[in-house]
């Protein structure tokens, strides 16, 4: 019980940290032509992850079923970390335009 509360209680942390974010990430990962459409651009993605929930709740439950709850918590955080880091080291849009010109 104490493993499955931190593990839900870093997902929330990746969640408040994506929200209060928002506007920088749409700044710096998509277009500046018209923030308005960025921003929705990034609620778009981190809508994503809701409706992928359920594919991942079946896999993650099938691996659980046979490899242990504590591999399926432990590979689900690991993947949460995976997602962060990519964000964190992703270059922005603007350098990709910059160095294809």
């Amino acid at each position: 019980m104490i493993s499955s509360s931190i593990g839900a209680a870093l997902e929330w942390f990746d969640i408040i940290v994506y929200a209060t974010f928002a506007t920088t990430i749409a700044k710096v990962f998509y277009p500046e032509s018209d923030g308005t459409f960025a921003l929705i651009l990034t609620f778009a993605t981190f809508a994503i992850s809701y409706l992928i929930r359920p594919l991942g709740g079946m896999v993650l439950g099938s691996y659980a079923d046979r490899k242990g709850r504590k591999n399926a918590l432990t590979l689900t955080l690991g993947l949460m970390m995976l997602g962060t880091l990519i964000m964190a080291v992703a270059p922005p849009m603007k350098w990709l335009v910059w160095q294809v010109r």
